[in-house]
Parts: C-alpha cells; structure tokens; sequence
C-alpha cells in the first residue's frame, strides 16, 4: 500500500495527555505502521459515515430528479400536439409585402389577415387554406373562397368570412309533418364548426361579393356555372383561377343520401360527398387543384375531375357549377 504524506499522520502522535504534537519525524517503523493502520480505519469510517446518507435523503434526491424529467417530457408533448402552432419557416408564408387590393397600401404580412395556420404556395401565389386546421370539419366553401380571394390580392380569414358574408340557413328541422330546410343552392345548410351540408354557386357568389362591395374592390365574383369545358380551360389558360365543385376524393355523387322539403313543400335530394376546390392548372392529361380538404396543391385525372364536376351541382339539372372573379 502505498504510505500517506507524514503531515496527513501528525494527528496520530499526539502524546497521550497532552494534545501537543509528537516529533513524529522520529517515530519507529512500529510507531508509523500502527498509525498507518489508524489513518486507514479512520478514512474508511469517515468514508462510510460520507456513504451512508439516510434513507429519505436519497428518495427526496430521486423524486427531485424525477420531477425534473416529467416537466421536460411533459413541455415536449405539448409542443408536439399543439394543433395550431405556426408552421416552419420552410412552408410558411414568406414575411413578404403583398399589395393591398383594397386601399393601395401594403400589409406587412398575410397572416394579419387569413391566420398562422396557412401556408403560401409559391408557385401559384395562392395561400393554402386547410379546413380542418381552423377547426371547420363542413367548410370547405368558405376556406375556398377565401383562397381564391387571397389569390386576387383580397384578404380575410375563413371565420371572418363565415361571420360576415356567407349566406346561412338552419339544418333540416319539423315543421308539422314535414321535414323542412332551405335551398342549398342559395344558403349554406347548418354550420360549418359542427354540422352542416354546404351551398352551391349562386349562395356563394353572393357572399363573395358582399364582400367586394363592402371593400370598394372592383372585382365581382360570376357565377358561371353551366361553363363548358372548353371555357373553363380558357379561363385558367388566361392566369386566372376558378371555384369549382367536385366531390370529397373525387367519389361518385351519392344523391339522396340526405333527404327533406324545402319551404315550398318540394322534396330536395341532397348529392352527399359535395365538396369545392380551386382550379389551378391543367395539362392535357390532368388538372392540378387546391384542395381545402387536405390544404395541399393536388394533381388528379383530368377525366375523373371532368366527370365529378360535370355531375355535381344542387340538383342533377344544374352541374358544372363554377365561381370566378372578373375585374370591374
């Protein structure tokens, strides 16, 4: 073993009765291996008095510990199920100035006006507007139009929108012996939070240019439904966009899944999986689209769209319906 420094052994050759110290310079090799063996017993005891911490103390020490994970778990679970938090800098709307369309003057940002939750398509220089992201489970229209006005520089959020200018009706409700509601033609049917059906052009077009007229922009929005194909391809082939209705992935038109009477006692057949997107592009092969659905620029058959969009409408005798905004 290997000997202690000599000062470390002075205590050790205190003289008995006394407490000066020894001349332990002088010590025998007996009188060190016995201190030796002292200052061994010695450090181990105060060793194990240092080890042997109470039993309490150690749990206080590990629950403290503990505490500290769950706090840092706990914080990173909630930044992770955040619905609503803003979305990386990657997909996020540039903090760019966009023109405002109604006064001339520039707004710092489009989030002022549509919401965090949006993301900017640089491609098409349309935000895109996921439904579901401002908690509206039936409003695909509302989130449409608001990407088609965004595109011609107007801004407002989806809530707003259904606030303000979309045109609402009650969900089918008794009256007497009948089952009874509005026109979905001309009136959004319940509320797209919770429970509703939808509303087709004509309704839409009217919310939308409330909307204008209340701004002063000299935009108005046309209900062209009836639109040939050909027409509509000329009008996305002259850099413009168009509202259009389809069905929710692209799925046959189910009609009559929902029934009732509107006022005038005439039974309304309801065409289920209604849904609206904004027409973007296409190619000879295909359609490229905005869907509020998923808040994605998606790509489909150009066939399939056409056969949806030549179907869906309010009733079978009004398909192809289709919404687009014409400078004044």
């Amino acid at each position: 073993m290997k000997k202690p420094a000599p000062e470390k052994l002075k205590k050790f050759f205190i003289t008995p009765g006394n407490n000066k110290e020894a001349d332990y310079t002088k010590a025998t090799a007996d009188d060190f291996a016995r201190v030796f063996l002292d200052y061994e017993n010695t450090e181990k005891s105060e060793t194990a008095i240092q080890r042997d911490i109470p039993l309490h103390e150690k749990f206080q020490s590990f629950s403290f510990i503990f505490i500290i994970l769950i706090i840092i778990a706990g914080s990173f679970f909630v930044y992770l199920l955040q619905p609503f938090r803003e979305v990386k800098p990657e997909t996020a709307i540039p903090r760019r100035v966009l023109p405002n369309a109604i006064t001339g003057n520039d707004y710092s940002s489009i989030y002022d006006f549509i919401g965090l939750n949006t993301e900017f398509n640089d491609q098409y220089k349309i935000p895109l507007i996921n439904q579901h992201a401002f908690g509206l489970p039936f409003g695909c229209e509302a989130a449409a139009a608001v990407m088609l006005l965004a595109s011609h520089g107007v801004y407002i959020s989806p809530g707003d929108f259904i606030k303000t200018y979309l045109p609402r009706a009650q969900l089918p409700h008794r009256r007497g012996n009948l089952t009874i509601a509005q026109y979905p033609g001309d009136y959004y049917i319940g509320d797209p939070y919770t429970v509703g059906y939808g509303i087709f052009a004509n309704g839409l077009t009217n919310g939308i240019n409330h909307l204008l007229d209340d701004r002063g922009v000299r935009l108005t929005a046309v209900n062209v439904s009836g639109f040939t194909s050909e027409k509509l391809f000329e009008h996305i082939d002259n850099g413009r966009y168009a509202l259009v209705w389809g069905t929710i992935n692209f799925a046959p038109i189910s009609w009559g899944a929902s029934s009732w009477y509107l006022p005038n006692e005439t039974l309304y057949l309801w065409p289920a999986n209604q849904h609206v997107f904004i027409l973007l592009d296409h190619t000879t092969t295909t359609v490229t689209l905005a869907d509020p659905f998923s808040g994605r620029v998606i790509e489909r058959s150009k066939t399939l769209f056409l056969s949806r969009w030549n179907e869906m409408g309010p009733v079978r005798s009004e398909p192809r319906q289709t919404i687009i905004l014409m400078e004044n």
